[in-house]
């Protein structure tokens, strides 16, 4: 779910910096090269926004100005990492109308990310989708290695299978698609030419358990935060102290956020 919200805050950070770079303001640099400040500051308003769909970009604006505040900036009339001094360190309806676009741009950005990350199809939607692709109808196919190396150990797919020169391994056919993407080193081979493989097959079982772990965790987080959505402030409340021991104070919208960094921090408990 981190990752996500990284990927997220890092298309919006992309965005934002061509806008600034469109009106001439030449600070903002590209995520890889953005300060541990300005990442968090980016991560923390896309947490801020997945925790209130429904918040305005005048909403979005304060939660931005709170953080600069609590962190110790002030306003000043350029943007001064150093002096921790920054130009919209005021409050929204004193931003002029290319400052205040920031914020329409930003909610969009991130409502669009989290659209298509929710549209994203399912992983057994798109292994069926592999395997049509690839021409392939049973459930199980074999290919061979054919690579330079006497032996060669997977670390691209993260099953750990271990190949040797010109050996068959028989598959899922998923599987085997992904490795049939590297023609200088796997072909398909008549699979009445395989060996009924249950090593190959425990391994790559042990990696797709692993993987739908993983999936099943994601989905947990996004039902959850859904929940927290639709909580009251009391209800908020009470489900961080039982489940995260945490308690909570504040304005609604500070411990809907807070809950969010939880579950997001932590996982579903």
């Amino acid at each position: 779910m981190k990752i996500l919200i990284i990927g997220i805050a890092a298309v919006a950070h992309a965005i934002n910096a061509a806008y600034c770079r469109a009106i001439g303001d030449e600070t903002q640099v590209d995520w890889a090269d953005a300060p541990e400040w300005q990442q968090q500051s980016a991560i923390a308003g896309v947490e801020m926004h997945l925790a209130n769909p429904d918040a305005t970009p005048e909403q979005s604006h304060e939660s931005w100005l709170k953080q600069k505040l609590d962190d110790g900036w002030v306003y000043g009339e350029t943007k001064d990492a150093e002096a921790k001094q920054h130009p919209c360190c005021v409050p929204f309806a004193e931003l002029s109308a290319e400052q205040k676009a920031k914020d329409y741009i930003f909610r969009a950005a991130v409502h669009a990310a989290k659209a298509l990350v929710y549209g994203l199809p399912k992983p057994e939607q798109v292994k069926e989708v592999v395997v049509q692709a690839a021409g392939f109808t049973a459930n199980q196919v074999s290919i061979q290695y054919i690579g330079a190396h006497n032996e060669w150990l997977d670390h691209i797919y993260s099953t750990g299978l271990h190949f040797t020169k010109d050996q068959v391994r028989a598959m899922p056919a998923h599987f085997a698609h992904k490795f049939l993407r590297h023609p200088d080193m796997f072909v398909l081979v008549d699979a009445q030419s395989s060996v009924d493989d249950q090593d190959t097959l425990q391994v790559i079982d042990d990696a797709q358990h692993k993987a739908d772990e993983a999936e099943q965790s994601n989905t947990r987080e996004y039902d959850m935060i859904a929940q927290i959505n639709n909580m009251s402030r009391e209800g908020m409340i009470e489900h961080a102290e039982k489940h995260y021991q945490v308690k909570l104070k504040g304005r609604e919208a500070a411990i809907r956020t807070e809950l969010t960094q939880l579950v997001n921090r932590f996982g579903v408990v």
